[in-house]
C-alpha cells in the first residue's frame, strides 16, 4: 500500500468512526425519547422509520426551527395535498428522514470505501444520500404540481356550469352543491365538498371560501374566490355576469395555451423529420452516385 493510499484510508476510517460515534450518541440519548413519534410514522410513506431518532435527535440537539422561512414554505405546499393538521408532523418527519439518511448512508459508504480501498464508494454514498434527501422534496413538489394541473383542468368546466345555474337564479351554495354532485373523486369537486362541509359545520361562507382558495392556491381559483367574497361582502347582484366574463377569459387563455403548445410541439417535430429526410436522401443518393463512378 502506498503512503498516500494509507493516509486516505486512515482519514476515511476516522471520518466514518466519528459518524458512528455520533450515531451511537443519538441512539442512547434520543432512542426512547422519540419512540412515540416513530410509532406514529406511516410505514408506507417513509423508509426505515425505526432509525429516525437520528434525525429527530439532530433537530432537537441543534434546536432546528421547523417553522423558519423554509419550513413555512414547505408546509404551505404540503397543505395543498394533505389535511392542515397533519402537515407539521409530516414536515418534521420528512426533515428527520433526510438527516437520518445522510447520517446513515454516508458513514457506511465511507467505511466500505476505506476497507475495500475503492474510494469511489464514498462519493457514490454521498451522491445516494443527497439524491434520497432531494427526492423527498421533489416528490412533494411533483404531487403539488400534479394536483394544481388537475384543479386547473377542471376549473373552466365548473365555472361554466356555475354561470348557467347562477344566471338561472340558483343561490351560490346550491350552485356549488349542484356542480359537485357525484364528482367526489375529482380533485376540484372534492375541494368544493370540503367547502360545503365547512359551511355546514358552522363556518361562515366567507371563511370557508377563503380556506378553499388557500387550499387550491392557484391564481385562477384565487381570482374566482376573491370575486365571490367581494360579492358576498357587498351583497351586490350580478355575480353571474362577472363569473361569465371570467369564464370567457379563462377559456380564451386555455385555447391560446393549447395553440401555443401545439405550435411548440410542431416545431420540435421538425428536427427529427429533417434528420429522417436527410437519412433517406443519403440512402437513395449514395448508391446512385456510386454506380455512376463518383
Amino acid at each position: 500500500m502506498l503512503p498516500d493510499e494509507y493516509y486516505i484510508r486512515l482519514y476515511l476510517t476516522i471520518a466514518s468512526s466519528l459518524f458512528v460515534i455520533a450515531w451511537m450518541f443519538l441512539y442512547f440519548r434520543y432512542g426512547r425519547k422519540f419512540k412515540e413519534n416513530i410509532e406514529a410514522i406511516n410505514k408506507d410513506v417513509f423508509f426505515l422509520p425505526d432509525i429516525f431518532f437520528i434525525g429527530y435527535g439532530v433537530i432537537d440537539l441543534f434546536h432546528i426551527n421547523i417553522y423558519a422561512e423554509r419550513g413555512q414554505k414547505r408546509m404551505k405546499l404540503l397543505r395543498e395535498i394533505m389535511p392542515a393538521e397533519e402537515v407539521p408532523f409530516y414536515y418534521y418527519t420528512t426533515l428527520a428522514a433526510q438527516i437520518t439518511y445522510i447520517m446513515t448512508i454516508v458513514p457506511l459508504a465511507i467505511l466500505i470505501s476505506a476497507f475495500a480501498e475503492d474510494y469511489s464508494m464514498a462519493l457514490i454514498g454521498i451522491a445516494v444520500a443527497a439524491i434520497l434527501a432531494f427526492y423527498m422534496d421533489y416528490d412533494t413538489d411533483s404531487k403539488v404540481e400534479k394536483r394544481r394541473s388537475e384543479l386547473l383542468s377542471d376549473f373552466p368546466h365548473m365555472l361554466s356550469q356555475m354561470v348557467l345555474l347562477i344566471n338561472a337564479g340558483m343561490p351560490l351554495r346550491d350552485t356549488l352543491k349542484k356542480v359537485s354532485e357525484g364528482k367526489e373523486d375529482i380533485c376540484l369537486y372534492k375541494e368544493i365538498h370540503i367547502l360545503l362541509n365547512d359551511i355546514n359545520n358552522s363556518m361562515s361562507e366567507l371563511e370557508a371560501i377563503k380556506a378553499f382558495s388557500d387550499r387550491c392556491n392557484i391564481l385562477e381559483i384565487k381570482k374566482f374566490s376573491t370575486t365571490v367574497l367581494q360579492n358576498l361582502e357587498k351583497g351586490s347582484e350580478g355575480l353571474g355576469g362577472i363569473l361569465a366574463e371570467m369564464s370567457n377569459t379563462i377559456w380564451m387563455e386555455r385555447s391560446n395555451k393549447v395553440r401555443q403548445m401545439g405550435e411548440a410541439a410542431s416545431s420540435k417535430l421538425m428536427i427529427p423529420i429533417m434528420i429522417i429526410f436527410i437519412g433517406i436522401l443519403l440512402m437513395v443518393m449514395v448508391p446512385i452516385f456510386s454506380s455512376i463512378g463518383f
